[in-house]
């Protein structure tokens, strides 16, 4: 009987990692940060084209990055105290984790100016305090 109540806890967990984008919550944040990112690499030239287009993504994003805000702050109260969910998470994202890290060292190098101006960097940063 234990096994079966295992194998269906299981097999729920996994519905709902597939249902949200392979990832969870996680998951999907860290595809709207990639998203983001993607923006500011594409205006690198243009802080002000950049922040008009991130602007209109969170607008138009807006119903999902609450839904994702919603599953964040259930994960983080599931996971508060149990660090073999934590390592799960990371393990199930960090493809993701990996790109945002990479697409950041990019325009670190690329895109100084656009990725250090302020108004850039109060939109990325609304979304990631999500």
């Amino acid at each position: 009987m234990r096994t079966l109540i295992k194998g269906l806890i299981l097999a729920l967990s996994t519905s709902f990692i597939v249902a949200c984008g392979g990832g969870g919550p996680v998951g999907a944040a860290l595809d709207h940060e990639i998203a983001m990112l993607k923006i500011v690499e594409a205006n690198k030239t243009d802080a002000a084209k950049a922040t008009t287009e991130l602007e209109g993504y969170i607008k138009t994003h807006e119903a999902d990055l609450k839904v994702v805000k919603e599953g964040m702050d259930k994960l983080k109260a599931e996971a508060k105290d149990d660090m073999s969910k934590v390592a799960d998470i990371i393990k199930a994202n960090a493809g993701k984790m990996k790109e945002v890290e990479d697409l950041k060292n990019k325009l670190r190098e690329e895109a100084k100016d656009v990725y250090a101006d302020e108004k850039v960097r109060d939109l990325l940063r609304s979304v990631r305090a999500m």
